[in-house]
This record gives structure tokens, C-alpha cells and sequence, in this order.
């Protein structure tokens, strides 16, 4: 039950954000050099990020091979990219800077998220 409940709010959020990322480039280009100007921002982001990932981690980390087992992949990967962002921003901070360097990065993940989104959204609401 607390899967479907994670892929019915994950799916449409990685939805939204992998088509804003594929439709609006140029905002979301400007919002990640906003974002590695501000470490007030970032310290913000990275306290969320880990918290997020937390209460993923200990309610639902179940491995399998399907929505289940991706759930617990996007958990763990949302705290630790938020323990990177709190104990080492500038390694997190140049990872930033690399992506807006090659701007077919933000094409690639718009792409994957929308992937990830739409697979979570389907399996959320009609599997």
C-alpha cells in the first residue's frame, strides 16, 4: 500500500519536472546557477533533500526488481544527494556547474525523469 501511495506522489512530480526540463531549458539552466550562487539555498535544500530521502528509506525499503525496489533507488539516492549537499557543497557545487556546461545534460535528464515519472504515474494510478 505505501508504494502505490509513493509512486502516486513521486510519478507525477518526476512527471512535471521532466517535462520542464525538456520544454523550459533556459529556466531551468538559470534556476541551477541561482541555486550554486546561494549557500543559504543549498543548505535549505540539502536539510530537505536528506529528510526526504529519510522518510522514504525507513518506511520503504523493500529491494525489488520493479516500482517497489525503484521506490527504495529514488530514496536512497534523495539522501544521499542530500548528505553531498550538506557535507560537501563545493564537490555538489561543481557537479552543478558541470551539468550547465553541457547543456544536451539537461535534455538527457529531463528525459530520464519524465521516464521515471511517467513508469511511476502509470504504475501509481492504473497498474
Amino acid at each position: 500500500m505505501i508504494t502505490l501511495l509513493f509512486a502516486q506522489i513521486i510519478g507525477p512530480i518526476l512527471l512535471a519536472v521532466g517535462l520542464g526540463f525538456l520544454l523550459n531549458k533556459g529556466f531551468y539552466g538559470k534556476m541551477a546557477k541561482d541555486f550554486e550562487q546561494h549557500d543559504g539555498l543549498m543548505y535549505l535544500a540539502g536539510i530537505f533533500t536528506m529528510l526526504l530521502g529519510l522518510l522514504i528509506v525507513l518506511s520503504h525499503n523493500i529491494w525489488e526488481l520493479n516500482a517497489t525496489g525503484l521506490i527504495t533507488l529514488i530514496g536512497w539516492g534523495t539522501l544521499l544527494k542530500g548528505l553531498v549537499i550538506l557535507i560537501a557543497p563545493k564537490v555538489f557545487r561543481a557537479h552543478i556547474h558541470a551539468c550547465l556546461t553541457k547543456k544536451c545534460l539537461i535534455s538527457t535528464a529531463g528525459l530520464i525523469t519524465l521516464v521515471i515519472g511517467g513508469y511511476l504515474s502509470w504504475f501509481g494510478f492504473f497498474a
